[in-house]
């Protein structure tokens, strides 16, 4: 179902907005994730061998950031980072549900 990983990650390809997701080869600033949060997910590999080995995948919707609210809505602007598995499945490793 959608609440599983490979769901969620086949999304971000099969899903309105594919375009958004990028090769990352260098984790953003903003982006609070560190090589011990994301590396049990990694196969006993690093983060930095998944970057150099095109393995890491980022989505960033900064874009909402600036988008007014007119009511008491809330509106995230998140980071999602992803991993491509031994299996060829894109599995998400970590969201930020806002820039900072």
């Amino acid at each position: 179902g959608w609440t599983e990983d490979e769901s969620f990650g086949a999304q971000r390809l099969k899903g309105c907005n594919p375009s958004v997701i990028r090769q990352c080869q260098q984790i953003p600033d903003k982006f609070a994730v560190t090589a011990e949060i994301v590396e049990p997910f990694l196969e006993g590999k690093t983060l930095e061998e998944c970057l150099s080995n095109k393995k890491i995948y980022i989505i960033d919707y900064e874009i909402l950031d600036r988008v007014m609210q007119n009511d008491d809505r809330y509106l995230c602007a998140p980071l999602g980072l992803f991993y491509v598995n031994s299996r060829g499945k894109l599995l998400p490793i970590a969201i930020q549900l806002e820039q900072t």
